[in-house]
Order: structure tokens, then sequence, then C-alpha cells
């Protein structure tokens, strides 16, 4: 009987927190997600810098407030550093492609008349069907719509520069008072909790906590990792726009399910088509670095972070996708994580019947670290 209780304490425990979990992503995808985003990022800067304060005041006898708003102002300019960078060289690479249209068109006429000889030589038949004419002008057709769009884009980011500015400060601000005004934050949203449930929430709010700075991490790592590999690989092979494809691999292989190789492996192929094989076997023997990278670094950096099997990524991965877009793509798969985790953290009190004792600790921890 104590069995069959406990099973079915879990089954509803997993249900409740199924249900509220769905619940919450749709409410945060739907009408959260972008006017929260400022302070979820300023509360993962403050957590950040509190944490490496603590660090820091250990060696030495720094005020520990004058340290944070040292560390704020720090990271503050060294952001807009990095971004200034990155808008920069971005900004050049967009600039060359827009302007070089008939150095693209050259290249795609070499390319074409390579792979026109390799299928004359091995498909002849399906040779002679290739309108040459008509395929260079749909590709100069969509040549001049990249080159419109790429341009359009350029005006738009001028546009919305004051937008992005006002999200930036409101960011760097919260985490301002996050970090300085930390004790009082904390103690005052304590006494918003109900006394009864107090422990619950604050477990609640950890596991919570632990689930996205867990997945923020690895990610984090991950895309990094990814981005400086393909950025220094194709430096080494020689391509044009470097930076551009090293952020759209990354961003590729960041997303659930899919890899580098989704954008690797068909350029490579292109490569032998056309006739230039060291730079396809360039592509495949990057391709296979990065494969080789994240199968070792993956099972460190993610296996305590995420917690679930690729079958669950990849059914929250498309569900996401269904339900909310790209966004949801990307996000889903971390609600299912972070619930998880949480039905994990909630288990075993329920099963330990240690909820009000053993929570100590970790309630200590969440004073520090939040």
């Amino acid at each position: 009987m104590k069995k069959d209780a406990r099973t079915a304490e879990k089954f509803m425990l997993f249900a409740g927190v199924l249900t509220v979990t769905v619940l919450a992503a749709i409410l945060f995808f739907r009408y959260l997600l972008l006017p929260l985003l400022p302070f979820f990022l300023a509360l993962l800067l403050a957590s950040f810098v509190s944490g490496l304060t603590k660090r820091m005041k250990r060696r030495g006898r720094i005020s520990e407030k004058m340290l944070r708003i040292f560390l704020l102002l720090f990271f503050t300019l060294f952001f807009f550093f990095l971004c200034w960078l990155c808008i920069r060289k971005i900004g050049n690479e967009l600039y060359r492609f827009v302007a070089d249209e008939e150095g693209i068109l050259e290249k795609a006429n070499k390319l074409y008349d390579s792979a026109y000889g390799f299928l004359g030589s091995h498909f002849p038949k399906l040779a002679m069907r290739i309108d040459k004419s008509a395929l260079f002008a749909r590709f100069e057709n969509l040549l001049s719509e990249m080159s419109l769009k790429a341009s359009g884009y350029l005006a738009k980011a001028a546009l919305n520069l004051p937008g992005v500015l006002l999200f930036v400060l409101v960011t760097f601000l919260s985490a301002y008072y996050m970090a300085v005004d930390r004790e009082s934050l904390v103690k005052g949203f304590k006494t918003l909790l109900p006394a009864r449930h107090r422990v619950r929430i604050l477990k609640l709010i950890y596991a919570l906590r632990m689930g996205f700075r867990g997945y923020l991490r690895a990610g984090g790592w991950m895309l990094l990792v990814t981005f400086l590999e393909v950025f220094a690989g194709l430096c080494l092979l020689g391509f044009g726009f470097p930076l551009l494809w090293s952020l759209f691999i990354a961003a590729v292989d960041f997303l659930p399910v899919l890899g580098t190789g989704t954008v690797l492996v068909p350029m490579a192929v292109l490569f032998f088509v056309g006739g230039n094989i060291p730079k396809g076997i360039g592509l495949l023997v990057l391709w296979g670095i990065t494969a080789l990278v994240r199968q070792i670094l993956e099972p460190k950096i993610l296996g305590k972070s995420l917690g679930i099997p690729p079958l669950c990524t990849l059914a929250a991965s498309y569900l996401g996708l269904k339900l909310f877009g790209v966004l949801g793509l990307i996000f889903m798969p971390v609600f299912v994580s972070v619930g998880t985790g949480v039905v994990k953290e909630l288990q075993k009190s329920a099963v330990s019947g240690e909820e009000n004792t053993d929570f100590r600790n970790k309630n200590e921890k969440f004073d520090e670290n939040t």
C-alpha cells in the first residue's frame, strides 16, 4: 500500500509540474519573453557579479559594494567594446557582400562550369537538360533580393538603434540595482511568500534557477567553442566572410537536434561537384573536428545541465517549433529540462520526508547566490 501511495504521489507530482510547466511556457512565450528579457539578463549578470565578488573579496580588503560596482562597470564597458567590434566587422562584411555582386556572379559562373563539366562527363543526359541562362537569371534575381534585404536590415538596425540602446540601458541599470541591493531584495522577496509554503517555494525557485543557469552556461560554452572552431577553420581555408559564416553555423549548431554538418556537408558537396576538392575535404575535416570536440565536451558540459534523453529533446523542439516558432524551437527544451529538474528535486523531498530540515543548506545557497 505504501508503494502504491508513493507511486500515485509521484505520478500526481509529475503531472502537476508538467501542467504548470506547459502553461508557464505558453504564457512566457506569448506575452512575457520580450518585456522581461532585460530583467532576466540583468538577474544573470547580477548573480555572476555577486559570485565573482565573493571569490575576490576573500583575497582583498575592498568593500563588497564597491567591488560589485567596479565589476559591473568593467563588464558594461567590455560589453560595449565587444559590440562595437562585432558591429564594425559584420557591417564591413555585409557591405562587401552587397558591393561585390559582380564578383559573386563570376565565382558562381566558374562553379557552374566546373559542375557542368562534372555532370557532362558522368551524367550527359542530365547535363543537356540544364538551361544555363535561365539558371543564372534566377540566381542573379536571388542575389539582388539578398542584397536588397541586407541593405534593408542595415537600415532597420539603424532605425531600431534607440530601442536597442534603451534595452541595454535598462538591463545594466537593473543589474546594478540587483547587485548593489541584493540582500534587501532577497529579504523583501521572502517576506512576500506565505510562511506555510516558504520552504517549498524557495526549493522550487532554487531548482528553476539551477536548471536555467546550467543550461545557459552549457549552451554558451558550446556556442563559443563551435564559433571559434568554425571561424579558425574557415580562415585557414581562405573563405570569404568568415565571421558571418561562423555566426550562422554556430547559431544552427546551437539549435536542438541540428549540428554543424547541416551547413558544412552541403557546402563540401558543392565544392566537390565544382571540382574544388581541397576545400571540400577541408570542410569535411572541419565538420569532423567540430563533431569530435562536441562528442568529447558535450557529456561533460551538458550532461549535468539538461538531464533529458535525446528523444525528449527532439519532441520538445518539434512541439516548440509548431506552437511558438523559432523561439519555441530554442527554448522549449530548456523548459522541459528545468521541469525535469524540478520534478527530481520535489521527488527527493517527497520520498525522504525531510523537506523542512534537509533544505536548509540549499536555502543558504539560495541566499548567497541569488
